[in-house]
């Protein structure tokens, strides 16, 4: 495609009027035009060239017109040549489109037409050569086929790895060990949907399905009772180490979660005690699990009469971090998690920590760590 820009002038008053297009690229054979950053005519020390006689780098010639700053922010532009040669210009676009995803370039003889990468469909290319004192045009149509995008990356928000204690009581049994993960798209407007799949060492391995929520929660009990009840080894095993993985699939494209597997650390000793059912004969305050522990931990006691309780926290300097008071408690065997975080909800800081339980006939303290 051979290109030459269109060129018209017209006579007006003391100004020359720009008519812009949506991409403008004006060049008039015989014309000299400064650039938007030229503050003065180049080879002529800032003064108005003279037409009629040579000026520094500059040689005479007939067939200079008029020099012209172009200004993007106004519609006109001032003949700076002193020629007063005031006219309209008209700057022909070289290409025209009728897609705002296509970009398009001109060198010499080749036409480079790119399509934005996630854009399909047809669209309508003219192209426009001219002379300066006539011009032609022609038009064809591109046609972007679609083609099958994967699905976009995603990565875990939940951390690495969490870990459970799994008991008796219907209270632990209802809390909730969460996976997230951040959302995958699909360019073709695809629904997308999520896989999590899990591993126990080399023995079992399993999938919750396919679901478009971006988050999975499983109770104590479904940890405790799930997985383990799949193979005969693992029905008394008190303690278990479990792998999650998430997929995300449109139905054709399938790709993994970003970052490693994350790990959950199942420990359901007092779960599979037959001692449970039985009321404690005294007060017991157990070492947290796991110690040290990141991101949360487990609390145990044990209560042999009904009563009020409150387990409170602190740090090594005694100042109060987080309360839990219980009003009412029955007797038997507790659980609390905790996780790092102060009454106010917010992060704690990693280091040591105190956790005391306290009834009317009983105190006890133990000491515990946070790492990240």
């Amino acid at each position: 495609i051979r290109r030459k820009m269109k060129h018209l002038s017209k006579k007006s008053k003391n100004k020359t009027t720009l008519k812009r297009p949506y991409k403008i690229n004006v060049y008039a054979k015989n014309m000299r035009y400064m650039s938007n950053n030229e503050s003065n005519p180049k080879n002529n020390n800032g003064n108005p060239i003279d037409l009629t006689k040579s000026n520094g780098d500059y040689t005479y010639s007939d067939k200079l017109k008029g020099y012209w700053r172009l200004n993007d922010t106004s519609t006109t532009a001032e003949d700076l040549s002193g020629s007063a040669n005031d006219g309209t210009i008209y700057g022909a676009e070289s290409i025209t489109s009728g897609s705002n995803f296509i970009t398009s370039t001109i060198s010499g003889s080749s036409l480079t037409l790119v399509p934005d990468p996630n854009w399909n469909g047809k669209s309508t290319i003219t192209v426009i050569a001219d002379d300066q004192f006539s011009y032609d045009t022609t038009s064809f149509n591109l046609t972007v086929n679609p083609v099958q995008d994967s699905p976009t990356a995603f990565e875990w928000i939940s951390v690495e790895s969490d870990s459970i204690y799994v008991t008796q009581d219907s209270l632990n049994l209802e809390e909730l060990y969460t996976l997230e993960w951040s959302v995958s798209e699909d360019v073709d407007s695809e629904t997308i949907y999520y896989i999590v799949n899990w591993q126990i060492g080399t023995l079992l391995s399993g999938s919750f399905g396919q679901s478009t929520v971006t988050s999975l929660s499983l109770t104590n009990e479904e940890n405790a009772e799930g997985p383990f009840a799949l193979h005969p080894y693992l029905v008394t095993l008190p303690r278990l180490t479990v792998y999650f993985s998430a997929y995300a699939t449109d139905g054709i494209d399938t790709v993994k979660v970003s970052g490693n597997d994350r790990v959950l650390f199942v420990n359901r000793y007092e779960y599979l005690s037959t001692e449970s059912d039985v009321i404690p004969t005294e007060y017991a305050l157990y070492e947290n699990f796991p110690n040290p522990f990141n991101p949360s931990t487990t609390l145990r006691f044990d209560l042999p009469y009904s009563g009020d309780v409150s387990l409170t926290i602190y740090n090594m300097l005694g100042q109060k971090v987080k309360s839990f008071d219980m009003r009412g408690i029955q007797a038997g065997k507790h659980t609390l998690k905790w996780n790092a975080t102060n009454d106010l909800g917010e992060k704690v800081g990693t280091g040591v920590y105190l956790y005391q339980l306290q009834t009317r006939d009983f105190m006890k303290t133990r000491k515990m760590i946070f790492m990240k």
